[in-house]
């Protein structure tokens, strides 16, 4: 972890995990690798190629890079990439939630979207929401448990 890293709840991800959920109600299982990475500048989680992709029915994989900036404002950031490529690569600004966790918020050309990561004892959840008409519209929840 990096020194002065201001959510060190995050700490907890680092692991190996196995993650099942559903993505728009159709069901999704993947491995997913958690580690510090860069001089423990970024949290990496690296989603191993799943058998199929709930939206496209392709398998799916993808690696997002949680990192703090404490130059400017102290913000948290994700920067996510996978394999609906550059068109959809976007960059998360986090803000914490009550009770712990991380909520990062997407501005996507397409629309804006919302990931937060909870802990939930030694698993974690996260749920995914599109947001329309400036509300939020449940998109996809996933568990992750030590693999």
């Amino acid at each position: 972890m990096q020194v002065g890293f201001p959510v060190p709840v995050l700490d907890g991800l680092e692991g190996d995990w196995d993650l099942e959920g559903e993505i728009l109600g159709k069901r999704l299982v993947q491995e997913v690798e958690v580690e510090w990475v860069l001089g423990g500048a970024y949290l990496r989680m690296r989603y191993l190629p799943s058998t199929v992709t709930p939206l496209t029915d392709e398998p799916y994989e993808a690696t997002a890079f949680i990192g703090w900036d404490p130059h400017d404002d102290g913000r948290l950031v994700m920067l996510l990439l996978d394999t609906f490529g550059a068109a959809y690569s976007a960059l998360g600004l986090g803000s914490m939630l009550d009770g712990g966790g991380v909520r990062f918020e997407f501005a996507y050309p397409q629309g804006g979207f919302v990931t937060d990561v909870i802990p939930q004892g030694e698993a974690w959840r996260i749920e995914q929401f599109s947001r329309e008409d400036n509300r939020l519209v449940p998109f996809g929840v996933k568990r992750l448990t030590r693999r």
